[in-house]
């Protein structure tokens, strides 16, 4: 499976989705676009980032994420070991306010 697509979901906790797609091998895109994870969510996300290596594209638009957590998505691309080739963080609340 490389791609999963679980957009407009209503999905607050993806904990059990992100230890679902560690066991991917092969995704290479997730969009999980349109829910609302808030920065709890990110920093789930974030989790399965740095534990996945084949990740290419993630869709995190519209999800109720703010600077915390963005900031914890940032560190993730840091420390993962994937070659991230796009990440949509757009229309979230993200401010420097």
């Amino acid at each position: 499976m490389k791609t999963v697509d679980l957009k407009g979901q209503g999905l607050k906790d993806v904990s059990f989705i992100a230890k679902a797609l560690n066991n991917l091998t092969f995704l290479e895109y997730l969009d999980l676009s349109d829910n609302n994870l808030g920065n709890k969510g990110a920093k789930q996300v974030a989790q399965m980032i740095k534990d996945n290596s084949t990740i290419k594209t993630i869709n995190l638009s519209k999800n109720k994420i703010g600077v915390d957590g963005l900031n914890e998505i940032c560190f993730a691309l840091i420390e993962c070991e994937a070659v991230i080739e796009s990440i949509n963080i757009s229309e979230n609340i993200i401010t420097d306010a």
